[in-house]
């Protein structure tokens, strides 16, 4: 046998072994992280079935907390009425970027240079 085959061929198998054992490693790897999901998978069931008595607890809190925001929203808008950014139909006028009465001046104040004051 020529030298050119019996190179080739040992070149080939040698491939082969590298590719074999790269394979070899990502299964080895592939079964620790199935292990370690199992692992995982079985601490999250634990904790599901301790916390399943809090469900109704939480639907409790969620159901007040409903409440409390409506009761917000509601004084709020009222709280528009009566500051006048909006009417009783809960329509906001246009201007509702002013300030509300008793807020800021009329007219700009600039103070006066060298004058050192505190607000």
């Amino acid at each position: 046998m020529e030298a050119a085959p019996l190179v080739t061929l040992i070149a080939v198998f040698l491939a082969i072994a590298v590719i074999a054992a790269f394979l070899i490693t990502v299964i080895y790897q592939l079964a620790n992280v199935f292990s370690r999901l199992n692992t995982i998978l079985g601490a999250v069931g634990t904790v599901v079935e301790k916390t399943a008595v809090l469900d109704p607890i939480i639907s409790e809190i969620g159901a007040n907390l409903a409440a409390g925001q409506g009761a917000l929203d509601d004084a709020v808008e009222r709280l528009k009425v009566r500051k006048g950014y909006s009417d009783a139909d809960g329509a906001v006028e246009p201007t509702d970027d002013r300030q509300p009465a008793g807020l800021g001046t009329s007219t700009p104040v600039d103070p006066q240079p060298g004058v050192y004051t505190n607000y």
